[in-house]
């Protein structure tokens, strides 16, 4: 699960811009008399940033700061315009300093939350993981996001509070409704996994696997010691029967196929259709999904998911049986 971590850390990083305001007044969806002197800056500086020309954003919010040096906006874009130019150091003053210029009273909830979650990106990309907990949490207490839900719940994996982590992508979820990505039931796969639940992984993974399956196909039996390749594209999901005998032991492989870069993901399905065991990567450093020697609680007709779980969705896939005993 290499690159599902690698996903959400670069979500913690990239995640500042995402959440870069027009204008904090904006916010509030009355119409804003803000005003500012030099406003033109603030709004050039906004089109650098989206264009990531951070050292012309930079540029641009050092002239807005150096003629409104008490709006906290200035500070918020010369923030991340540091955070693009990997200076965190500066990044770190300049977004402490826009936190302190915007009081409760004045700024809208949703525009100081932000400024915590860009302190909490920091101190993530920092490596200052207790910082950047106490940032997350302060940024849910003023205005719970998915996102920051699934950012904290990264750095709890971190530290090895699974509990927590798991606590956070469940309030995540029920925030999401409906509008859930589905990455998030694949980082609850993940926790659950590191736990040392592989009964819940796997029921999480399958949800995964429903939730972006727009392209599920019925495959043939693959015969035991015969890899096939199986290409892929968005949405696509394979079920593949296989059939075990009883005190028959099966094994799984799915690995990428020669450069692809597809991150397979595995899930056996018993067979009342209830997910019994999953796999995603055997190792941090290999995307191969493996289910080795896995042992049926009783003999019969079992279904193997095969999909992918990284952010590459289009090449191929290997994937192989073994049934011994």
């Amino acid at each position: 699960m290499a690159r599902q971590l690698l996903l959400v850390f670069l979500l913690a990083l990239t995640g500042a811009v995402s959440v870069f305001p027009a204008a904090a007044q904006e916010q509030t969806g009355e119409q804003s008399d803000w005003q500012p002197v030099g406003i033109s800056f603030y709004q050039s500086g906004q089109q650098a940033l989206q264009n990531q020309d951070y050292d012309r954003a930079v540029l641009d919010a050092s002239l807005f700061v150096l003629l409104n040096p008490t709006d906290s906006q200035g500070y918020f874009m010369r923030s991340i315009g540091y955070m693009g130019r990997e200076d965190a150091d500066a990044a770190l003053t300049d977004i402490e300093t826009a936190i302190r210029l915007a009081p409760e009273d004045t700024y809208p909830a949703t525009y100081r939350a932000n400024l915590f979650t860009v302190r909490a990106n920091i101190f993530a990309a920092t490596e200052d993981v207790d910082a950047a907990l106490e940032s997350y949490t302060q940024a849910l207490d003023i205005n719970p996001t998915v996102q920051n839900y699934a950012n904290r719940a990264f750095l709890f994996a971190q530290q090895e509070s699974y509990d927590e982590a798991l606590a956070d992508i469940d309030d995540a979820v029920a925030l999401g409704g409906d509008q859930s990505p589905p990455f998030l039931h694949l980082l609850r796969g993940l926790f659950n996994t590191q736990k040392g639940d592989t009964s819940a992984a796997a029921s999480d993974y399958l949800d995964y696997a429903m939730l972006i399956g727009t392209d599920v196909r019925e495959a043939d039996p693959l015969t035991p010691n015969e890899p096939r390749q199986l290409e892929f594209a968005e949405g696509r999901v394979y079920r593949i029967p296989v059939t075990i005998e009883d005190s028959q032991q099966l094994s799984i492989l799915a690995t990428p196929g020669q450069e692809s870069q597809v991150d397979p993901l595995v899930i056996l399905l018993g067979p009342d259709g209830a997910p019994v065991v999953a796999n995603d990567d055997t190792s941090s450093s290999d995307p191969t999904a493996l289910i080795e020697n896995f042992q049926p609680p009783e003999p019969g007709r079992y279904t193997i998911v095969i999909t992918y779980s990284g952010d590459t969705t289009t090449g191929t896939v290997i994937a192989a049986i073994a049934l011994d005993g």
